[in-house]
């Protein structure tokens, strides 16, 4: 059971929400000192509508943990990413801004967690980083975002996760610190689930080697897969995603606004261990309902300053590697 959750953890897709540290204070097995990896993937070229412009994009990410010291009880780590997208196109927003051709995310994090007698968990994390078509030119061009977290597991296969945020990196309540908190159970032989605020997780698995899980994270994360697993971690999938993000243009003039990207993303693929220590991942899929926009918040996403984008395929590759 715990397993189950942490897996579905470890693929939270919210930045302000440490999904690794998750997994790991609800006991994912620890794959080794230091975990490699990355992401890569090419949306092929699509119409700007209301333009005669054209857009394609690709999206280049690398990421890596290092265990910095660890015993029984206390863990403490260190990650650094980095990511950059990079937008092919010659179209501007309605208010004569170009769409940036480039956006970079470049984080560094640094996490603790400690198991204390009773085999309750506290935990901590702490990210610096910089979204922006021109990454570190401003101070204002930065964020930061910090989770205390609490866990406290029953005998049960249940448990309850407490967790509090921090972070100037959200599409809403930038500076307020927000609480959450969830309880994990097992409801059914073959169906787990994760309720909370502002948490909602479902496992089911109706085979023994089929699984499907939907997961939800504020504020529009959505993430439903079915997954067909053949040996070990091989398997081949069906996902569907809607995720947002958000950057900082470095030469706004309003410095609370942000260039925010939407999109739903449905995709099929297969995941293959290439040998002991390495992890492949590859799939198509179509991206659609996309859009760009500025604004303060994620509301303005019908403001004037926004731009739809035509549904079009996408390839992407994964690598991982733990050792």
């Amino acid at each position: 059971m715990i397993f189950l959750i942490a897996f579905l953890f470890s693929h939270m897709s919210v930045a302000n929400f440490d999904g690794d540290l998750f997994a790991e204070i609800m006991g994912r097995p620890d794959r080794g000192k230091t975990k490699l990896s990355y992401e890569g993937s090419h949306t092929f070229q699509g119409e700007i509508e209301g333009t005669s412009s054209k857009l394609t994009q690709q999206f280049h990410a690398l990421k890596g943990t290092f265990l910095l010291w660890q015993n029984y009880e206390t863990k403490w780590k260190l990650s650094n990413s980095a990511s950059i997208s990079q937008i092919k196109t010659n179209a501007r927003f309605p208010n004569g801004n170009p769409l940036p051709n480039q956006l970079w995310d470049l984080q560094t994090k640094i996490s603790y967690s400690h198991k204390k007698e009773n085999n309750d968990t506290i935990a901590t994390d702490l990210a610096i980083g910089s979204n922006s078509n021109r990454p570190y030119g401003a101070f204002r061009d930065s964020y930061f975002s910090l989770n205390f977290i609490y866990h406290r597991p029953n005998e049960d296969e249940s448990g309850w996760l407490y967790f509090l945020n921090l972070s100037n990196n959200r599409s809403i309540l930038n500076f307020i610190p927000l609480p959450g908190f969830a309880y994990y159970f097992k409801a059914h032989e073959n169906l787990r689930l994760v309720l909370g605020l502002p948490i909602f997780v479902a496992f089911w698995r109706p085979l023994p080697k089929l699984v499907t899980s939907i997961s939800y994270f504020p504020v529009r994360n959505l993430r439903f897969k079915t997954s067909y697993f053949l040996f070990g971690p091989a398997q081949i999938f069906a996902e569907l995603n809607r995720e947002e993000n958000l950057y900082r243009i470095s030469d706004r003039q309003n410095k609370k606004e942000r260039f925010f990207s939407e999109e739903w993303l449905a995709k099929i693929g297969a995941q293959m261990p290439l040998e002991k220590y390495l992890l492949g991942q590859i799939s198509i899929g179509q991206k659609f309902q996309r859009r760009f926009f500025l604004g303060e918040k994620q509301k303005d996403r019908d403001s004037p300053q926004h731009r739809k984008i035509s549904n079009e395929w996408v390839v992407e590759a994964l690598v991982q590697s733990a050792f």
